[in-house]
C-alpha cells in the first residue's frame, strides 16, 4: 500500500462513519503502514468495535493483532468490561479471554491492570458460561495479578470464588485453584469481610475449617479435577487438612491415589508439595 494511499485511508477511519466490521478490516489492513500516534487511536477504538463481535465477525488472529498493536495504550480495565459485560455472548467473551491471555508480554502488563474488573464482569454474567480454554485463561490471569498487587488479588479473587464454587461443571475446576487461595489466607490471618459470609457458613470458631467443607463438599458433587484441588490446596498453604478432607469422602483415597499416580496434571511449582 502506498504512503498516500495509507494517509488517505487513515483519515477515512478517523473521520467517516462506517460499520464495525468495516473499520476493523480496514484498521487491521492498515496495520503495517500507520504512524504509532495515529495507530494507537484507531487501533483503541478497533478493539472497543471487536470484542463485542461474534467470532465468526472477528477471528481470534485479528483481535490478537490488534492488541498487540494497541501495547502500551491498551486500558485493561476498559478492555475486560468492554468484552466480558453482561450482553457479550459466551463465544465471544471466552475468545476475549483466551487473546488477553494470550497476549505478548508487553500487552500483558496492561491487561493484568484490568483483572479486578474482568472478576466484577464475569460475576455479572451471573453464571460461568464461557468455555473450559476461556477458564484457564482468567485462572492464570488472576493468579498472576498476585504479584502485582495482593489486596487488588484478594479482591478479585473474593469476587469470583462464589461463581466458581457454585458452578459445579469443570469450567470451573481452574478458577477455583486461583480463586480459593487468596480467601483461605485471609481467613486464616482472621480476616473477615461480609462477602466471605455469603461463601461460607461459619458454624465453627475456625473459619478456614469452614471453607474447608464447603470446598470438599462442593468437589464430591462436582466435575472438578483433583489437579485443579490440590493445586488450591498447596497455594493456600494447607494441603495435609484440604486434601485429608477429600481422602475421608466416599472415593476419596482412590481420587488421591490417581493424582499421585499422574502428578503432570499438577502445575510444576506445586508438584513436590501435592506429592507429600
Amino acid at each position: 500500500m502506498g504512503l498516500g494511499a495509507c494517509r488517505l485511508l487513515s483519515r477515512i477511519a478517523c473521520n467517516v462513519a462506517m460499520p464495525s466490521h468495516d473499520y476493523i478490516t480496514l484498521v487491521v489492513a492498515l496495520l503495517p503502514n500507520l504512524k504509532i500516534s495515529v495507530s494507537k487511536e484507531l487501533v483503541g477504538k478497533a478493539i472497543e468495535l471487536a470484542l463485542p463481535q461474534e467470532p465468526n465477525e472477528v477471528s481470534s488472529a485479528v483481535l490478537d493483532r490488534l492488541l498487540s498493536a494497541a501495547g502500551s495504550k491498551l486500558n485493561g480495565g476498559r478492555a475486560m468490561r468492554v468484552g466480558l459485560q453482561h450482553g457479550v455472548s459466551p463465544a465471544a467473551a471466552s475468545r476475549n479471554l483466551v487473546s488477553f491471555g494470550n497476549a505478548p508480554e508487553a500487552v500483558r502488563r496492561h491487561i493484568l491492570t484490568g483483572v479486578e474488573e474482568m472478576a466484577a464482569a464475569l460475576g455479572g454474567r451471573h453464571q460461568l458460561d464461557i468455555s473450559k480454554e476461556a477458564a484457564e485463561a482468567a485462572a492464570k490471569l488472576l493468579w498472576e495479578y498476585g504479584t502485582v498487587t495482593t489486596n487488588g488479588f484478594v479482591r478479585a479473587a473474593t469476587t469470583l470464588l462464589p461463581l466458581a464454587l457454585n458452578e459445579r461443571r469443570e469450567v470451573a475446576s481452574p478458577l477455583i485453584a486461583a480463586a480459593f487461595p487468596p480467601v483461605y489466607r485471609e481467613l486464616a490471618k482472621g480476616s473477615a469481610f461480609d462477602l466471605l459470609s455469603l461463601m461460607f457458613v461459619f458454624l465453627d470458631w475456625d473459619k478456614c475449617k469452614s471453607a474447608r467443607r464447603r470446598l470438599t463438599d462442593a468437589f464430591v458433587h462436582s466435575e472438578w479435577r483433583i489437579s485443579d484441588i490440590a493445586t488450591a490446596a498447596v497455594r493456600a498453604g494447607d494441603p495435609v487438612r484440604i486434601l485429608g478432607g477429600i481422602a475421608q469422602e466416599h472415593g476419596g483415597e482412590q481420587v488421591l491415589r490417581d493424582l499421585i499416580a499422574d502428578l503432570n496434571q499438577v502445575p510444576e511449582d506445586v508438584r513436590e508439595r501435592a506429592r507429600g
